[in-house]
């Protein structure tokens, strides 16, 4: 009897080690890969929730962007808050842009800003020079070179208007090199501008920039930069 319990056990231990371990450990395994795979789309779900939520945030920053945009267009276009303060400030502007371009240059070039359109009924904004020869002709319609040395006098023009409205005096005006392209004679004309604008603005020293020989030759002092030497006063 002992000895048939004993086969019996050896026979149950066997069962276990050859069938039961191996059944078990194949269904641990497959737990394991369900686990993997659970928590492999666990990553993916909380990637996703991640992208979205980035992807929400880009459209928040998107729509606040687009609004602001709406709002600039709205005000600053034809019929905005920008156009009303042109408006009012037309007959300043033009006035100051006529004296500099009388004090620059002997041909009677002025302008007139156009703020209403009879025909459309419309707030615009339109630039209307009147040439030598008495053609009344839009500004953008005007060739290149002489195009940036009216354009010159209006924003000009535009500081006159600032400075006066300040109530300030100015000592100095600094201004950056936008002459590059013009040929002798426009650059020429360009530059005559500032001692009108200096005139009219009472400054004491006015400092611009220039590539162009034509435009640095009306200025009292040069300081020259060339690579690879030292600036030197021409």
């Amino acid at each position: 009897l002992a000895g048939e319990s004993l086969g019996m056990v050896q026979k149950e231990i066997k069962e276990i080690e050859t069938v039961k371990f191996p059944a078990i450990e194949k269904e641990i395994q497959g737990a394991r890969e369900k686990i993997a795979t659970l928590q492999a789309e666990l990553s993916k779900i909380e990637a996703a929730e991640k992208e979205l939520e980035a992807a929400r945030t880009a459209r928040e920053a998107l729509t606040k962007k687009i609004g602001t945009w709406r709002y600039l267009q709205a005000e600053c276009g034809e019929k905005g808050l920008q156009a009303h303060e042109i408006s009012g400030a037309a007959p300043a502007i033009v006035k100051n842009a006529n004296d500099l371009l009388m004090s620059a240059f002997d041909l009677p070039y002025t302008m007139r800003l156009k703020t209403f359109d009879e025909e459309s009924q419309r707030e615009v904004f339109v630039v209307l020079v009147i040439c030598p020869d008495g053609a009344e002709v839009d500004l953008d319609m005007i060739s290149g070179g002489q195009k940036i040395w009216l354009t010159q006098a209006l924003w000009l023009s535009m500081s006159l208007l600032k400075q006066q409205n300040s109530g300030q005096e100015f000592d100095s005006f600094f201004a950056d090199e936008q002459d590059g392209p013009l040929d002798p004679e426009n650059a020429v004309r360009f530059a005559n501008l500032y001692p009108a604008f200096m005139k009219i603005a009472k400054l004491k020293a006015l400092y611009f920039i220039s590539h162009r020989a034509e435009a640095r030759a009306i200025a009292d002092h040069a300081l020259v930069f060339k690579a690879g030497e030292q600036p030197h006063w021409a």
